[in-house]
């Protein structure tokens, strides 16, 4: 049976609606808006932008936005003709971008956006072997040994990064439940517990889930307080973050998510 990616069914939102939003907003910011335009589009992933050619407005937006209440479109478009203008947002504007923010940090959102990577976009080629390390086994030492830790969870499927270049030593990847590790960590030169801390550091994201939209700046707690208990269970945590900090050079100051 063929999965339907029109996200526009059973939802409310249509382009009239983010085009009264987009008016609107110009409106508030003392913009201009006699050449403007909103549309929808079937992007991969959440996400929308305003551009300004040739004198009009034109602000595209992911048809998962179709989903929002017309306060979230009327945000997202302050927002977004805000930074296009340059223009600061006041008075009741701010409740509206807040709204925004609420929507797009929410665990709902996150949801809805990996849903539409699944059903829309392309799935990366797994390659778990590196030329010094085998990412399978990595992971097989590290369910071995820290099995109570991670049970319960299926174990995502690792392949190594396409680049080196990346400031990122290694991400989980909850779409398609993988875990992308750093090219650069596939070297004689990294010891090998040092690995294996990357990798049961990107196995625990798959055990503990973000804390979504917290406190004022809507920020989302991706190392909760449980998350980092469980990774204080590794013995050599110290010693492989020491490591890391010190050849920080040698790896392009790569860092983990």
């Amino acid at each position: 049976m063929q999965q339907d990616d029109d996200f526009s069914k059973h939802i409310f939102a249509d382009e009239h609606d983010m085009h009264a939003a987009l008016l609107s907003a110009c409106s508030l910011l003392e913009v201009n808006s006699q050449n403007a335009s909103a549309k929808f589009y079937k992007y991969t992933m959440l996400r929308a932008t305003a551009t300004l050619e040739k004198g009009e407005i034109k602000l595209r937006a992911s048809d998962g936005f179709r989903s929002a209440s017309n306060e979230v479109l009327l945000g997202l478009c302050l927002y977004l003709v805000a930074k296009l203008f340059r223009r600061k947002i006041r008075g009741d504007g701010e409740r509206y971008v807040r709204a925004y923010g609420e929507f797009t940090s929410s665990e709902g959102s996150r949801k809805l956006s990996n849903s539409m990577r699944v059903l829309r976009g392309r799935k990366r080629q797994t390659n778990p072997k590196g030329e010094f390390f085998d990412l399978n086994a990595s992971i097989a030492r590290v369910a071995a040994e820290y099995w109570q830790e991670l049970d319960g969870i299926e174990l995502p499927t690792p392949t190594w990064g396409d680049s080196r270049s990346t400031r990122v030593l290694g991400y989980y990847d909850d779409a398609f439940n993988e875990i992308v590790i750093n090219k650069a960590l596939d070297d004689r030169r990294v010891p090998e517990f040092v690995l294996d801390y990357v990798v049961y550091h990107e196995l625990l994201h798959a055990k503990h889930s973000p804390h979504y939209g917290r406190g004022k700046s809507l920020r989302t707690t991706v190392h909760t307080t449980a998350f980092k208990r469980d990774e204080e269970k590794y013995p050599r945590l110290e010693e492989a973050q020491a490591w890391v900090g010190k050849n920080r050079r040698l790896f392009y100051e790569i860092r983990i998510l």
